[in-house]
């Protein structure tokens, strides 16, 4: 029965990663690269939609929003926990060395590792998140915009 929505938040998290390689090694024994510096920067953005069909200042767009808006509050609150979950992972990838017959390979060893622990990261945080969002979207919610502002004024905002 909830076969049409009116709003819809949506949130892309991206990340660019900037690191520092430091190395030892030579021909005869190999080489060992790790992690010197990192810096990894995290692109967050977060866009609400609503349905153009719906009058602005109606009770339809003001439960609307304001039902969007729990969605930007989960948003928010997860921001705050975005770092300290980024750097628990790039931390298995920093303390320990990567060796490989050349300082390329090495070194090429250790960007992978690092992109690779990157995006299982993000892919774990972006999953909590959605888990997190879909806690707000229930049935009791959605019934919400008929109860308050009455099946009628809803039905002819989806009649167009």
């Amino acid at each position: 029965s909830y076969d049409h929505a009116l709003g819809l938040t949506e949130t892309a998290i991206n990340s660019e990663n900037d690191y520092e390689i430091s190395f030892t090694g030579n021909n005869a024994s190999g080489y060992c690269s790790t992690v010197f510096a990192a810096n990894l920067k995290i692109i967050w953005k977060t866009r609400v939609y609503l349905a153009a069909q719906i009058p602005p200042r109606s009770c339809t767009y003001k439960i609307t929003s304001a039902h969007e808006q729990k969605h930007v509050a989960v948003d928010r609150a997860m921001r705050k926990k975005i770092a300290a979950w980024m750097r628990k992972a790039l931390a298995t990838v920093t303390r320990r060395g990567y060796s490989a017959p050349t300082q390329a390979e090495s070194q090429a060893l250790l960007r992978k590792t690092m992109s690779v622990v990157t995006q299982k990261a993000l892919d774990a945080f972006e999953a909590d998140l959605a888990a997190r969002q879909l806690k707000i979207d229930t049935p009791e919610e959605y019934d919400r915009l008929g109860r308050i502002c009455g099946d009628a004024e809803v039905q002819r905002i989806l009649r167009g």
